[in-house]
Formats: C-alpha cells, sequence, structure tokens
C-alpha cells in the first residue's frame, strides 16, 4: 500500500505522500518521496537549529543581555550595563526600557538636528518663540493630569493594538478608568508617567485579540520583562521571585 501511495505522488508529481504504516519511531503521518518521515525530519531540524543557536556566539550574547536587563527591570532601575559593546562597539549602559545603547543615542546628531529644525518651522508657523515649548507642555500635562495622561496613553495603546489585530474596539474610557482604580489599589502599582512601576495596558493572551475581556492593568516593567521571556519562562520567573501572574 506504501509503494502504491509513492508510485501515485511520484506520479502526479507531489513532494510527500500519506502512509499509514508508523515508521521506525512509530509516526503515522506524511511522508517525502524519498521515503523520509516528515515529523521524523522536522524533530531533526528543530533539534540541530536549537544546537546551534546554544552554540552561536551572537544568541549567546543576546541572552545575557537579555538577563541582565531583566535583573535591572525586577530592581528598578533604569539603566543597566550588559558588559558586551554595542554595535557601534561603545561599553556603555545601555535603557532599560529600549535597551539602546546611552553614547548611542548621544551621537545620533543628524537625527536630533532633523527634529529641531521641524520643531523650528512649527514654532515659527505657530508664533512660539519657547523652542522647548511642546516637550515642557507635554511635561506639565503628565504632571498636572497624572491620572487623565495614563488613561488617554492607555486608550491609545488599545486602539494600536486593535488596529494591529484588525478588530473594532469594544471598550472606551470608561471601562480604562474602572480597571485603573482597581489596580491602584494593589501594591507595586502606581500613577507615574517616569516610574517603571506605573499602569500599563497588558492582554491577558497575546494569541488573542484585544477585547474588554482580555486587558488587564500591570505595571510598566511587567510589560517589559514580557517583551525579553516566553510566556512559560516568565510565569516561572515571576514564580521564583514571588511574584503571582497577572
Amino acid at each position: 500500500m506504501k509503494d502504491s501511495a509513492r508510485q501515485a505522488a511520484i506520479a502526479a508529481g507531489l513532494p510527500i505522500y500519506f502512509s499509514p504504516k508508523p515508521c521506525p519511531k512509530g509516526h503515522v503521518g506524511f511522508h517525502y518521496i524519498a521515503g523520509a518521515c516528515q515529523i521524523c525530519a522536522r524533530e531533526l531540524s528543530t533539534k540541530n537549529n536549537k544546537k546551534k543557536q546554544a552554540q552561536d556566539p551572537i544568541s549567546i550574547a543576546r541572552r545575557a543581555r537579555a538577563e541582565c536587563r531583566r535583573e535591572a527591570i525586577l530592581a528598578g532601575a533604569t539603566r543597566y550595563s550588559s558588559g558586551q559593546p554595542c554595535r557601534n562597539g561603545h561599553m556603555a549602559e545601555r535603557y532599560v526600557s529600549t535597551g539602546e545603547c546611552i553614547e548611542c543615542l548621544k551621537k545620533h546628531v543628524p537625527t536630533k538636528e532633523r527634529k529641531r529644525q521641524t520643531m523650528l518651522r512649527f514654532h515659527a508657523k505657530k508664533k512660539i518663540v519657547d523652542p522647548t515649548y511642546v516637550a515642557r507642555k507635554a511635561r506639565e500635562y503628565k504632571a498636572r493630569y497624572p491620572y487623565k495622561a495614563r488613561i488617554d496613553k492607555m486608550l491609545k495603546t488599545a486602539q494600536r493594538h486593535a488596529k494591529i489585530d484588525k478588530v473594532r474596539l469594544d471598550f472606551g474610557v470608561d471601562l480604562l478608568k474602572k480597571l485603573l482604580d482597581e489596580a491602584c489599589k494593589i501594591p507595586g502599582i502606581v500613577i507615574d508617567p517616569f516610574s517603571v512601576r506605573t499602569a500599563s495596558l497588558d492582554k491577558k493572551d497575546v494569541k488573542l485579540p484585544i477585547s474588554k475581556n482580555n486587558i488587564q492593568i500591570v505595571p510598566r516593567w511587567y510589560n517589559m520583562a514580557k517583551q525579553d521571556w516566553d510566556e512559560q519562562d516568565f510565569i516561572a520567573a515571576m514564580a521564583e521571585y514571588g511574584f503571582k501572574q497577572m
């Protein structure tokens, strides 16, 4: 039966065929025309890729940087040192929020100059004399109305996720206010735009689209840590440090 199925696949020009007879490892499924089991080939490829990543110096350095960043997040620091040079060779500290090298950001003169020229044109159009007007007003708004600024920020985050997930947002400011009021009663969550413990919007299940039943309020460091870890590893690490899954 195997030979007839293989011959039929060859005649039809197909690369694989189904065989009801299990392979030496007990897999029942598709086989390649050459005779190899497709599941066995996939498992061998995955094993070889993991072995290469374990020996790859770039992957090792990336995992070391991620570990240093996670420790800095849990310690509440804003900067961390990975002990490794950046892409431009700087042995400098990095920002916890973005992972970018501080020295590299200082040398982005062309980008900063373009932003400065854009702001100057905006100020000239609006007849604003102070060049720091917009940035200063934004800081004052966050400092004066931290609660409203946090709600606005979370609503923009939700709208961005809805656009990515291609769904219509089924909640608004009222639900965010309710969740934020409940979250602020939990120790470790504050309303401070300049703190890693400030309230941040998070999806309970990243595989599902954003909705009113799939959101929660967590500290900002929680979201930052989830970016570097797999879900199961993240839950295990949080349990190790004494945190429960939110």
